[in-house]
């Protein structure tokens, strides 16, 4: 941070300083000021979406969900074909118990990145929570063609066998994750 800060001394104005000394708050968990660093980014250009994405992911992360939402918002009306805006906008819907908006949110960051593991495992989360367990099945099988050692992966579709009451699939499916991990 303390290199942004010099940058920023001189020019107080360079949108990219704000936006990378907002990443380094982040990265080192000081949450709010990575926002304040994320606001000033967006005080001198107001269309950059990657500042948006950011700040939505700090907000999140603080447990500010509806203002997380805005900026996700922003960010799409800027770039609506910005997969990771789509993703953590499906992932704050869930977060905030919006479980159909969080699917709608995974399905359009799916189309635009069909092997997108972590799309495909978080809709299966939220149908497995709504209670559609095959759909959920349906996304894991998924995620496993894109990486077949995934753990947590394996771990949910036992779960939502389980939940059908296949007891024999979901015992193999934990066998794998033991495989993968023996630990």
């Amino acid at each position: 941070a303390l290199c942004y800060d010099q940058a920023l001394y001189t020019h107080q104005n360079h949108r990219d300083s704000w936006y990378n000394k907002g990443i380094v708050f982040s990265s080192l968990g000081d949450l709010a000021e990575a926002v304040e660093c994320y606001k000033k980014a967006l005080k001198i250009d107001p269309n950059h979406r990657d500042s948006w994405y950011k700040k939505g992911i700090a907000l999140d992360e603080r447990e500010k969900y509806s203002e997380a939402m805005e900026c996700y918002e922003k960010a799409l009306k800027i770039d609506p074909n910005h997969r990771d805006s789509w993703y953590n906008k499906g992932i704050t819907a869930k977060s905030m118990g919006n479980l159909n908006e969080a699917v709608k949110c995974y399905n359009k960051a799916l189309k635009l990145d069909p092997k997108h593991l972590k799309s495909w495992c978080n809709k299966g989360i939220a149908l497995r929570i709504l209670g559609n367990f095959s759909e959920a099945i349906d996304c894991y099988d998924q995620a496993l063609k894109i990486d077949p050692n995934d753990l947590d992966t394996w771990f949910n579709k036992a779960s939502s066998l389980r939940a059908l009451g296949n007891a024999f699939d979901a015992v193999k499916c934990y066998e794998k994750a033991i495989q993968i991990e023996p630990k």
